[in-house]
């Protein structure tokens, strides 16, 4: 990808070579023991100097997924389940879009896979269908190979260094296919250098694809139940008003109800209070003046009205929430104080412009129309 063009590579593992990595690895012994993301970027910068390459040495299960650019493609490679279910959870609740590869048979077969949130079947989806014996094509391992156990302590085929770079060439191209055409109708795909008479629809030295969609029993990728949020005209007004004070800054507050069907209703929204941080690229509300504001609608509402969201605006025409919007929303749906499971979300753009997006409990965020009532 990097002689390809791609312009900016960020790399995250923090691993360090090993000599035996050598033997598949396209860093060499001479890099021995250095984090493999600096000797990666290395090798790619000797290639293309014309890109720019971030190596990240950070654990995945520590990394802020959160942060990475909007419209970033994620591509894992890292083939171990526990590692890959927590990487799909949080790409899955950020809205990312990643690319899964993982070589199989000892690098005789290979098995790609898209996940863009709310349209393909994610990782978890996959060992559900698996566990159903349904869509998942379970590829065989194949116990007549010889091995060798010195590669990351797992067993290998000799010269399976040939058939994994096979492998990343159609990685790579699936991944500039993407970022060149768009989404593409299929989004899992199976390649293998044999045939492997357990699988007869994969043949051998071609490509198998088809598309799998969510799984319905999935708890990431099910919002079936999807929200909607109103808000009177007059206190929207009074929100593009604090906005139109100063468009260079963020400002913001907390707001309303949920009715009987679980739909959003903002009867009243805050300012930002006297003690709010408002910078060009930061806000953080005055927690105890929003608090107070709460806790009066509460009494005076005898009990009807609650906390059910955030909204703040952006010192740009971008409405679209930020990899800190998300975690900051994420973080509310699962912590008990805030008594909501699915925070709504309203960003002002510094023309006054809205977008609503709501954020359920371990899923991905999804955006609603914001239906201002002039009533």
């Amino acid at each position: 990808m990097a002689k390809a063009g791609i312009g900016y590579i960020s790399l995250v593992d923090d691993q360090r070579l090993s000599a035996h990595n050598a033997i598949r690895h396209i860093a060499g012994i001479d890099m021995t023991d250095e984090f493999k993301v600096f000797a990666v970027a290395e090798l790619l910068r000797q290639h293309n100097h014309y890109i720019t390459v971030h190596p990240l040495p950070f654990n995945l299960f520590n990394f802020e997924y959160n942060y990475l650019p909007d419209q970033s493609l994620s591509i894992s490679t890292v083939a171990d389940d526990y590692a890959e279910l927590f990487v799909n959870e949080q790409m899955v609740i950020s809205n990312r879009t990643v690319f899964y590869a993982r070589a199989l048979r000892g690098g005789k077969a290979a098995r790609i896979f898209r996940v863009i949130p709310g349209k393909d079947a994610c990782f978890y989806c996959l060992s559900l269908y698996r566990n159903d014996k349904k869509e998942f094509i379970d590829i065989p391992e194949d116990a007549d190979y010889p091995t060798l156990k010195n590669e990351c302590n797992n067993p290998i085929r000799p010269a399976s260094a040939a058939d994994m770079k096979l492998a990343a060439s159609f990685v790579s191209q699936m991944v500039i296919d993407h970022l060149q055409n768009g989404t593409s109708e299929s989004n899992h795909w199976i390649w293998t250098s044999e045939v492997i008479p357990a699988t007869p629809l994969v043949k051998a030295n071609s490509m198998y694809d088809h598309f799998i969609s969510p799984h319905p029993g999935c708890p990431y990728c099910n919002n079936s139940q999807r929200k909607t949020l109103s808000i009177p005209a007059h206190v929207f007004d009074s929100m593009q008003s604090l906005v139109s004070q100063n468009p260079l800054i963020e400002t913001g507050g907390v707001a309303g109800y949920t009715d009987e069907d679980g739909n959003v209703i903002i009867t009243h929204a805050s300012g930002p209070g006297p003690k709010a941080v408002q910078l060009a690229t930061r806000f953080e509300k005055d927690v105890q003046f929003c608090q107070q504001f709460l806790d009066d609608l509460f009494i005076s509402s005898s009990r009807k009205y609650v906390y059910v969201g955030e909204w703040h605006s952006h010192p740009s025409k971008d409405n679209r929430p930020s990899g800190l919007d998300i975690k900051s929303l994420s973080e509310i749906s699962v912590e008990k104080n805030y008594l909501t499971t699915c925070p709504a979300m309203i960003i002002l753009s510094n023309t006054g412009k809205p977008s609503c997006t709501f954020h359920p409990a371990g899923k991905s965020y999804y955006y609603t129309e914001l239906n201002i009532n002039n009533d």
